[in-house]
């Protein structure tokens, strides 16, 4: 009796206990929510701001700078647990290096010198250290990408490639090209040039082009792929070489811009200037000698032109003016499919280098009395990033199914978009129907917007062949071609169309391939058979809305 009521008053006593000392952690947490309540709430980001560049409790300090002339060097406070928590290229210097590879000459001393990168940068790249924010610019982006490498900071890395994807455009463009040759960066450098090439016409009229050095201007006019006019290109070079006088304090006459162009003049391509454009425009200017002029004039008057130092080749967007030509994917077209039209894709990929002018796509198979409303986008596939404005093209038309009865609706783009060799690219085409009045009264739409039944092509192939004018051969590869998802679900049926088209007649210069040749063209791509997205896998090969690629050579 006693042990048990010994052991029911230490119970007892416990309980009391953990009572007290729950009201204790109650009435302490209240307290503490009260005296929040009255201060302002500060995070731990606003704390470590307080420490950027800042001298309290600094132990270690970085001369930025210094590697250009006339530049000055910048000492920045910094503290070293703070850089090596952010970086393992910074604890591995400041806290012992196990990788023998790591230099720790400069880590010793007081200051640590770092003269590959200016100061704005290396502050900026400094803030996302200590707070998670940075303010990326097209002066500092790739600057901030290489010391985003240099110092083993993914997430940064892709902070700056995503800037550099969204924010490049035809006004910032040259200046990424210039930083991402110094700090030899490739891929931004070949993203910007593809802008450059594309928009050159104002990309050399920029202010940005007068920073350029020699080496970068001479390699911008060794160019084949800029489009721009040869008078445009003078200008651009002639105001560059002015500039370039003024910075070495010389007066910019005649024989100063001709020192200062020096080669870049040959680069030029005068013999494509019309007699006019060398008359008021380069020789006003008194960069080239008068018996070159007499050359390059009499050259115009002339044929076959006499060989010149200077190039008389046209550059690549100057051979767009021949002949369009088109690849067909279909042998024949015909109109008893009963699928109807929706979202269709096609990926395709060619040998060669071309521009793509238009898209061919199927028209309706009978006349409405509404209008359709057709999107065609064509989208680089390869790129790791988000799409930039050199990776897509996109045209919208609006199209009265009962105007025409030609089977195909080519839809041209507004400016003719170029796609590498071997590169896969993706044509989206979608069909929507919509209201239009007729007669006053507004006509109303089928019982389906999709439900609009159209052309579709037989005996498609996976591989096709063009042939130029210039004697070489275009190839084609079709990936697959396949019904994207819509909202109704599967494809509905519907009678055929009485009197099917006929048969196209084949090309003039159409020849069968042989036995072997046609193996290695199916051999060449195999078609995607898996996947959520091919529904109707098996028959895409036959039937396709996307018949027609548009191209110049």
């Amino acid at each position: 009796m006693e042990e048990s009521a010994r052991e029911n008053h230490f119970e007892r006593r416990a309980i009391s206990l953990e009572d007290n000392s729950r009201e204790d952690v109650f009435l302490v947490s209240e307290a503490k929510t009260e005296d929040t309540e009255e201060m302002p709430e500060e995070s731990l980001q606003t704390r470590f701001a307080r420490l950027l560049s800042c001298e309290d409790m600094a132990d270690v300090h970085f001369l930025v700078g210094g590697a250009q002339r006339h530049q000055r060097q910048l000492r920045v406070p910094a503290h070293r647990l703070v850089l090596a928590v952010a970086s393992p290229v910074f604890r591995r210097m400041f806290f012992g290096a196990e990788d023998e590879s790591v230099s720790l000459d400069n880590c010793s001393a007081e200051d640590v010198v770092l003269e590959d990168l200016e100061p704005l940068v290396f502050l900026e790249f400094l803030r996302f250290l200590y707070t998670d924010q940075i303010r990326l610019q097209k002066d500092n982006a790739v600057a901030v990408l290489y010391a985003a490498k240099k110092y083993e900071i993914p997430y940064l890395e892709r902070l700056c490639f995503r800037f550099v994807n969204f924010e490049i455009s035809k006004d910032n463009a040259l200046l990424i090209w210039l930083s991402a040759k110094t700090f030899r960066e490739p891929e931004v450098e070949s993203l910007a040039l593809r802008v450059i090439r594309r928009f050159a016409a104002d990309v050399l009229l920029a202010p940005d082009f007068v920073r350029a050095d020699h080496l970068s201007v001479c390699q911008l006019l060794e160019d084949d792929l800029l489009r721009v006019q040869e008078v445009d290109l003078f200008l651009a070079v002639t105001r560059w070489a002015k500039h370039q006088c003024l910075r070495r304090g010389q007066c910019p006459t005649r024989v100063h811009i001709r020192h200062v162009m020096a080669e870049a003049v040959d680069l030029i391509r005068f013999p494509l200037m019309t007699s006019e454009q060398l008359r008021t425009v380069v020789q006003s200017e008194g960069v080239l000698e008068d018996d070159v002029l007499r050359a390059l004039s009499a050259n115009q008057r002339s044929w076959p032109r006499k060989a010149l130092h200077f190039s008389s080749t046209p550059r690549a967007y100057q051979r767009l003016r021949g002949p369009l030509l088109c690849v067909q994917r279909f042998a024949s077209f015909d109109n008893q499919m009963t699928v109807r039209a929706g979202q269709r894709s096609l990926r395709f990929a060619a040998n060669k280098r071309i521009f793509v002018a238009g898209v061919g796509v199927y028209g309706p198979r009978r006349p409405f009395h509404f209008q359709l409303q057709i999107s065609v986008a064509l989208v680089r596939c390869d790129r790791r990033a988000s799409p930039t404005i050199m990776d897509c093209a996109r045209k919208s038309v609006r199209v009265k199914s009962g105007d025409s009865s030609e089977p195909i609706v080519n839809i041209k783009f507004d400016e003719e978009f170029e796609i590498e060799p071997n590169v896969e690219h993706e044509i989206r085409a979608e069909v929507e129907a919509t209201e239009r009045p007729v007669g006053g009264v507004r006509a109303h739409l089928p019982r389906a917007p999709h439900d609009v039944y159209f052309f579709y092509g037989t005996g498609g192939q996976l591989a096709a062949k063009v042939r130029t004018t210039a004697g070489e051969n275009v190839i084609f590869n079709f990936a697959w071609d396949h019904e994207c998802a819509d909202a109704t679900g599967g494809a509905s049926s519907a009678p055929p169309t009485p009197n099917p088209p006929p048969r196209p007649p084949p090309p003039a210069q159409y020849r069968r391939p042989s036995r072997l040749a046609r193996l290695k063209r199916a051999l060449s791509f195999t078609e995607k058979t898996t996947g959520s997205d091919d529904r109707s896998a098996g028959s895409d090969v036959t039937c396709g809305q996307i018949p027609v690629i548009l191209f110049f050579a």
